[in-house]
């Protein structure tokens, strides 16, 4: 059997889901990862580095030809919020096997892999508690190219779980996690393995101990208004008409008119509670000068609003009975309308949010009342921006706040 020993990603992807989490991701603590052995958490763990200096990704090829590939491979990522599960966004990178650099190793044919890298933007580590100093580690948004001895494929790396060990397990060293025969799937490639078997071990750097704490209850979207929640989310939809984007150039003023859609998926219990997920803006028109802002291509059609990023976070935080605010990370939006074509960015940007039983609040909303966009680039553009929105749920999805 032919075997690709490649540095693991982490990055076990979870399948994405919808409706509401089951009764197995309810009965799974709370987590957070620390670096002193007490309850509550006194020194919370803000970044990781783990690495691996042998993984072993064995797969049978075309003909029944096998692979054999090493690698170290190292993880860094930064640790979002305490969670259920707990939230790292970071990435891969590899090199030779056990701290040689360079570049990873075939092992039949004895010679120097070509390209083994990620290919993703990064992704996402969710990390479970399940016992005392457990847990499990998957995630998403990893894809990786294994580019050696022949082979040019890519796997990504969808429901991989892995185990995971605090400093206090015996043999954990500072902290490990653990795949065994995990599975990759192939994404694209000629005369590549459908699959691959991953077996890799993963521990913290040394210094940099790790303990599988667990913190209280914290902030939920929930579809009941019970307590605790019964029927929590897995995705959410808002959608904000009129949407209005105000900016001033010398004495020109642009009143930018859109209706926003929120599209997400809400990685867990949290402090706050993150939801990962897009913007899309549709009906833009700039009000001032009656100019219609259209999408698309064709005769006619003028300009653009939309997200240039691949998605980014909303953190949503409880402050009271189904009160709290929303904060935007990781967003960039492209105005191009009545002249303009800037990209502004939404970097802390607050939003006050009410679940339904406040009144008002319809299904539950969230409204951003003039907050200040900053650009990112752009020609003659106003280094800011103001934006005042209001984003309700879809009838028939009543969200409540719970802690």
């Amino acid at each position: 059997m032919k075997r690709i020993a490649i540095v693991t990603l982490l990055a076990g992807i979870v399948a994405t889901s919808s409706g509401t989490l089951g009764a197995e991701s309810a009965m799974a603590g709370q987590t957070q990862l620390c670096r002193t052995d007490t309850e509550p958490c006194s020194s919370v763990v803000t970044h990781i580095h783990f690495v691996d200096p042998l993984t072993l990704l064995y797969a049978v090829g075309a003909f029944g030809v096998t692979k054999d590939i090493l690698c170290e491979a190292l993880f860094s990522g930064e640790v979002l919020e305490v969670g259920k599960p707990q939230v790292v966004h970071g990435s891969f990178t590899y090199s030779g096997p056990h701290g040689a650099g360079g570049p990873c190793f075939e092992m039949e044919k004895k010679e120097n892999c070509g390209t083994i890298k990620e290919t993703s933007a990064g992704g996402l580590l969710k990390v479970l508690r399940t016992g005392t100093e457990s847990g499990q580690v998957t995630g998403e948004g990893f894809t990786t190219l294994v580019q050696c001895g022949g082979l040019h494929c890519v796997y990504n790396w969808k429901s991989l779980e892995a185990s995971l060990s605090g400093k206090l397990k015996e043999g954990a060293g500072e902290g490990v996690f653990s795949f065994s025969e995990a599975t990759l799937n192939k994404i694209e490639g000629f005369l590549c393995p459908n699959t691959a078997k991953l077996t890799s071990s993963y521990k913290s750097l040394s210094g940099e101990s790790v303990y599988v704490s667990k913190e209280p209850p914290s902030t939920l979207l929930c579809a009941t208004d019970t307590q605790p929640c019964a029927a929590a989310y897995n995705h959410v939809h808002f959608v904000a008409s009129g949407s209005l984007l105000l900016a001033q150039l010398l004495k020109l003023h642009f009143k930018i008119s859109c209706t926003a859609s929120f599209l997400g998926e809400v990685l867990g219990l949290a402090v706050p509670q993150i939801v990962h997920g897009n913007f899309t803006f549709s009906g833009c028109e700039e009000l001032e000068g009656k100019e219609e802002c259209a999408t698309g291509e064709g005769e006619g059609e003028k300009g653009e609003v939309k997200e240039l990023s691949k998605g980014g976070l909303l953190r949503f935080s409880g402050t009271g009975s189904e009160a709290g605010t929303v904060t935007g990370e990781g967003f960039e939006v492209l105005v191009e309308c009545a002249g303009l074509h800037c990209v502004y960015d939404w970097k802390g940007l607050e939003a006050s949010l009410s679940g339904k039983l406040k009144e008002g609040a319809g299904e539950g909303v969230f409204s951003f009342s003039e907050a200040t966009l900053n650009k990112v680039t752009g020609f003659l553009c106003p280094k800011t921006a103001q934006l005042t929105s209001r984003f309700e749920s879809l009838s028939g999805e009543p969200i409540y706040v719970k802690e």
